[in-house]
């Protein structure tokens, strides 16, 4: 774990946790207004939307890695779609490959963002829209989902090492799509 953390691009945390709270703020406005199906379908489309965009080199986006300007803008989309439907990693996972940012300090720079992006989402609808409903979620399930990170963390350190930038990225961009999937299906069932 020590190795994960000297990859961690503290700078880059700093801007996006702060964003993160930005973009969450409105989408609780969303969530209390607009709440439904529509608004997971039309999610899930935006990002699987980026993400095809995203499959572009990204020497054709011209994004410096070094700009905050853009990093702040898809932080505070990841703070707003974390809030809305529970998904920072693959609004993230789009400004990693159009900046070209290394894999390996994306990744651990994601770990501290993504516990930034679930605590300030679940504390702003706490408060704000007057709690949440925890009866629908039997608690062994919540116990493998609290262990299931940290054998996540071990598995990726297991790994990191043994695979390319090229198949990371490609696996990164999948398992965003399946997240940015898994919304839309969310969404669309929730209409039928």
């Amino acid at each position: 774990m020590r190795g994960r953390c000297k990859q961690t691009d503290w700078r880059k945390f700093r801007l996006i946790a702060g964003a993160l709270v930005i973009g969450s703020l409105p989408a609780v406005a969303v969530i209390y207004f607009l709440n439904g199906p529509w608004l997971l379908i039309a999610i899930g489309a935006f990002v699987l939307l980026a993400l095809g965009v995203s499959l572009f080199p990204a020497d054709k986006f011209n994004v410096s890695a070094d700009a905050k300007g853009p990093l702040i803008a898809f932080g505070v989309a990841g703070g707003f779609m974390s809030t809305i439907a529970g998904i920072c990693g693959p609004v993230l996972t789009v400004y990693s490959r159009i900046t070209g940012w290394d894999y390996r300090e994306f990744v651990a720079t994601l770990h501290p963002v993504l516990v930034v992006a679930n605590t300030v989402s679940f504390l702003l609808k706490l408060v704000l829209l007057g709690g949440v409903d925890f009866t629908g979620t039997p608690l062994w399930l919540w116990a493998l989902a609290i262990a299931m990170l940290f054998v996540g963390a071990w598995l990726g350190d297991r790994v990191s090492a043994r695979i390319s930038t090229p198949m990371a990225r490609s696996l990164a961009t999948a398992l965003a799509a399946a997240g940015a999937g898994a919304v839309l299906i969310r969404g669309l069932a929730q209409l039928v």
